[in-house]
């Protein structure tokens, strides 16, 4: 028994990763809200204080990303690191990632650099996100670098 707990948390894990590259995907084809919209749970929580704001329900998540290719024309999101803990039950999971993402807003080539905390949930069989908060340590633009200008608008 101790083995299939140990091959089902790693599938978990898997899956988990599988999902994180998905919506890696479906940020960089225009925040795609249709290709969004099966990655989260009914009731998740979307993220970034400070820079994007805070988004309740699957609804209003699809909603924020329909409209943020508007000032982020292109965008390339490298996620790296996971440290991803499964919950006993094997019905959720926490993890961390760090973030490096080139992109495009409002026409000026920008360097985002931000760490993830997400919750994960299985939800109609398949894991989702049920939570992403995004820190963003350093949002600059790219002639200026992090050291000179750490955060558009500082």
């Amino acid at each position: 028994m101790e083995l299939e707990r140990r091959v089902a948390r790693l599938e978990a894990i898997e899956a988990i990763k599988q999902l994180k590259t998905v919506y890696a995907e479906a940020c960089d084809d225009d925040y795609d809200p249709v290709k969004m919209f099966p990655l989260f749970c009914t009731d998740a929580v979307w993220e970034a204080p400070g820079a994007f704001g805070r988004f309740d329900g699957r609804d209003a998540i699809c909603e924020f990303f329909g409209g943020v290719s508007a000032p982020i024309s292109w965008a390339l999101h490298y996620t790296d690191a996971p440290l991803i803990e499964v919950a006993d039950d094997l019905l959720s999971a926490t993890a961390d990632w760090y973030i490096f993402m080139p992109a495009t807003i409002d026409d000026a080539p920008i360097w985002l650099m931000a760490t993830y905390s997400d919750r994960y949930r299985v939800e109609d069989g398949a894991w989702k996100f049920a939570h992403v908060a995004v820190d963003i340590q350093r949002l600059t633009p790219f002639a200026d670098g992090w050291v000179k200008t750490p955060h558009i608008g500082a």
